[in-house]
């Protein structure tokens, strides 16, 4: 329920800050812990981790034209084990960059830049 209307170019990165890298350690941590039955995690494990740490994102972005209704959107299709957003609204573009975390704001600032013009042109 989408058209493809247009793409950013190249690719868009941003890096996690430290207290974002500590949490999703922590999360693997506990993953490792919980599938394991165990209490802690061997030094061997902490190492792979450490490989696996993320520095941030790399995104690539497309203006899509959303062509269904509001109900259409379902933010735990796949489950709420899943679900990355507890909420969702329609927003000028131009604003996305005041609503994100401090970290992304850059890259919101650059599609808002490429986009913005794109969409005022409907």
């Amino acid at each position: 329920r989408v058209e493809f209307v247009a793409e950013v170019d190249e690719w868009l990165a941003y890096d996690f800050p430290t207290s974002v890298k500590e949490r999703i350690a922590t999360a693997y941590v506990k993953r490792v812990v919980a599938k394991k039955g165990v209490t802690t995690v061997t030094k061997e494990e902490r190492k792979r981790f450490k490989k696996k740490v993320f520095k941030g994102q790399k995104q690539k972005w497309f203006l899509l034209r959303f062509t269904g209704d509001a109900s259409d959107i379902d933010l735990a299709a796949r489950g709420e084990e899943n679900r990355e957003f507890s909420e969702w609204c329609w927003m000028p573009l131009s604003e996305m960059p005041h609503q994100v975390v401090h970290f992304k704001k850059e890259v919101y600032e650059q599609v808002s830049l490429h986009f913005c013009p794109i969409i005022e042109s409907f």
